[in-house]
């Protein structure tokens, strides 16, 4: 979720107050996937799980956040910008690093709070964690 002109401040005050409502839930991979943009090159695609999902709804309203298009809970394995051949291969060796990623089933026990420079698409060096929280136990 990108949050535009937020202080960091405001931002962390919002976090920490969604965190404090939140219970912790499980996540299924689903498969790896590869997609057009750099930020979800190749990405983990979740189930889109009622508790998947309400999660993600809760944190939006504590910060305001009104989405234009369904949420695609996923988890970004590579960002960049590659040719299918390359994302194909990067697929593949994302299997044989783990031939069972498609299937981890876990829980969700921390969220983070991270500030991102969307200008900085290739080293992510910018990127820092603000904040990190525990969820209660479920």
């Amino acid at each position: 979720m990108e949050i535009a002109n937020e202080t960091e401040e405001d931002a962390l005050k919002k976090f920490r107050s969604a965190c404090e409502g939140l219970k912790a839930y499980h996540a299924k991979a689903d498969l790896v996937v590869s997609g057009a943009f750099p930020s979800q090159c190749l990405y983990l695609l979740f189930h889109s799980t009622p508790e998947v999902m309400d999660a993600s709804e809760h944190c939006c309203r504590y910060f305001g956040y009104k989405r234009s298009n369904r949420y695609m809970p996923h988890l970004s394995l590579l960002y960049g910008t590659l040719t299918e051949d390359e994302k194909n291969k990067a697929r593949e060796k994302a299997y044989v690093l783990d031939e069972s990623i498609d299937g981890l089933n876990f829980q969700i026990s921390r969220l983070a709070l991270w500030k991102t420079d969307r200008k900085d698409k290739e080293t992510l060096e910018s990127w820092r964690q603000i904040a990190e929280c525990s969820l209660s136990p479920n």
